[in-house]
């Protein structure tokens, strides 16, 4: 069945330009594509997202207060999830190192957005949840922090994380995975020279703006990868 991976769309460490523009991590890119409108407060709105470096906090201010959020697109949930599998390609060909750890996915694994932890509305369907294996987890992380074999807190957290994910045939995971799809799509795209299917006619119908420019203007990144 092959093995369950994660991969955090709000980390950093993998920059890269979308629309002419530098974002910190996907999250980031993806909040802007809801005020991809030319007018002057996105415009103002999308360069101050651009600006952001945790995607979480990102995602806290510029989703949830109103003094942003009156600013977003209505239809931005007609287009947000093929706006996604987007701006997850154009990362995947912009910064070379998440290219290759795309790469290095095997073909039959089952990639999961693990949102288990998480108590937002859209956890589920962005991700999956798995509080059997979570649990499961837990133990083992507890028995490495009991177990004072580490005398530093980061060397603690790594075994803790290695022995964590080295558990994975517990309980089912549940929920629509979109983001681990994305991510699963990507994978198979890079390893095979191919593109993955955006809609990009619905995108350009759309008429998306970064920071004042016409997206449909700029280069997508749809290439096939040498």
């Amino acid at each position: 069945d092959g093995v369950s991976l994660k991969f955090g769309n709000m980390c950093n460490g993998f920059p890269f330009s979308f629309g002419g523009v530098n974002f910190a991590n996907s999250e980031c890119a993806y909040i802007a594509g809801a005020y991809a409108r030319n007018t002057p407060d996105c415009i103002q709105i999308q360069k101050m997202i651009a600006s952001e470096r945790n995607g979480q906090l990102c995602k806290r201010k510029y989703r949830l207060l109103p003094e942003f959020t009156r600013f977003i697109r209505d239809d931005f949930y007609e287009y947000n999830v093929q706006y996604m599998l987007l701006v997850v390609w154009k990362k995947a060909t912009m910064n070379q190192s998440f290219g290759e750890l795309l790469r290095r996915i095997p073909i039959d694994a089952h990639v999961v957005e693990n949102t288990t932890l998480h108590k937002g509305v859209s956890s589920s369907y962005w991700g999956a949840k798995n509080k059997e294996l979570m649990a499961a987890r837990e133990v083992v992380e507890n028995g490495i922090d009991k177990s004072g074999n580490y005398r530093f807190k980061y060397q603690s957290d790594e075994a803790k994380m290695i022995a964590g994910n080295a558990i994975n045939d517990i309980g089912n995971f549940v929920g629509k995975n979109v983001m681990g799809k994305i991510i699963k799509l990507c994978s198979l795209s890079l390893i095979y020279n191919a593109v993955p299917p955006i809609d990009l006619d619905l995108l350009r119908r759309k008429e998306l703006y970064i920071c004042g420019r016409p997206l449909v203007e700029l280069d997508y990144g749809l290439h096939r990868c040498a």
